[in-house]
């Protein structure tokens, strides 16, 4: 079976989890025949492909040319990480114009007195990031950023013996064994803020975590490493934008009428980047995915 990746804008943290696998990977290889992956191996081209894996975000005019190429000669399309599937985090790049982040970038990086050249041969920046399958229609999601090996590894083995690829319906809430009481929370911490009991929910400490409204898979990895879910495997089953079911969630139990509790100004101002926070890996697949400027084309 030909299997193909192709790598879009991005970090390339996706492909390491797939080498990741280390000796599962060599298992996985006497399986299929690996004919095309920039980052992996040396460039080659490909023709039609029962699998294509693509990985990273839909920045450019060169990454949409990429998902509708390999969408005609692939059979199966799957997206592999948090940028393919959601937007990722480059997808809060639709808060800012192109031509924004371009001038930023240009003033942060380019030493003064230096003169920019421009070079015509730079692919073109898109006005939005997009999910892939925004652009075309996809078999199979592998969320994650990046998705632990574990989890590409049973992925895959699915789609390679023919199986319909199934996500956990739970949320990474359901799977955390952290102690919940439902009790209300009366203020938002930022994390590092105040005494932390790592035995207990920490959204109910005030700290904001996403597992409420995420998709589990992942087993808790972050959660038990002590830090809160930051939301990288996309919404939950039935949820349609996880930052709107965390804000709902944190609105539905503040305790506003406690003598310790913040007012709700109080409790609002304390939301610390609110969208980078609650919409850190699904800004460009939620509902409201962009941020409306005068004279923005849609």
């Amino acid at each position: 079976m030909k299997v193909v990746f192709e790598s879009l804008s991005g970090c390339a943290g996706c492909e390491i989890a797939v080498l990741d696998l280390h000796e599962g990977l060599l298992d996985l290889l006497k399986r299929v025949e690996l004919t095309y992956a920039p980052i992996i191996l040396d460039p080659r081209t490909f023709d039609r492909s029962e699998i294509g894996i693509i990985t990273g975000s839909v920045r450019t005019d060169e990454d949409v040319e990429k998902v509708k190429a390999l969408r005609e000669k692939c059979t199966t399309l799957v997206t592999l990480g948090s940028c393919s599937c959601f937007g990722g985090v480059p997808g809060l790049a639709n808060l800012f114009s192109p031509e924004s982040i371009v001038k930023q970038s240009h003033e942060v990086n380019v030493a003064p007195g230096s003169k920019i050249v421009e070079k015509k041969d730079i692919p073109r920046l898109e006005h939005w990031i997009v999910p892939v399958d925004d652009l075309v229609n996809i078999e199979a999601k592998i969320p994650g950023c990046p998705p632990p090996p574990k989890f590409i590894a049973e992925q895959l083995s699915t789609l390679l013996n023919g199986g319909s690829q199934r996500l956990s319906k739970k949320t990474v809430c359901d799977e955390c064994d952290l102690q919940k009481e439902i009790k209300r929370i009366d203020k938002i911490r930022r994390w590092g803020e105040g005494k932390t009991d790592f035995s207990k929910c920490l959204l109910e400490q005030g700290y904001i975590c996403l597992g409420i409204a995420t998709r589990a898979g992942c087993e808790s990895r972050c959660i038990k490493a002590g830090t809160p879910c930051r939301g990288c495997f996309g919404p939950a089953e039935k949820v349609k934008d996880a930052g709107a079911k965390l804000i709902s969630a944190i609105a539905s139990t503040a305790s506003l009428d406690s003598p310790e509790a913040m007012n709700p100004q109080q409790l609002a101002e304390s939301f610390i980047d609110v969208v980078g926070t609650a919409y850190r890996f699904t800004l460009a697949s939620s509902i409201i995915r962009k941020k409306a400027s005068e004279g923005a084309a849609n």
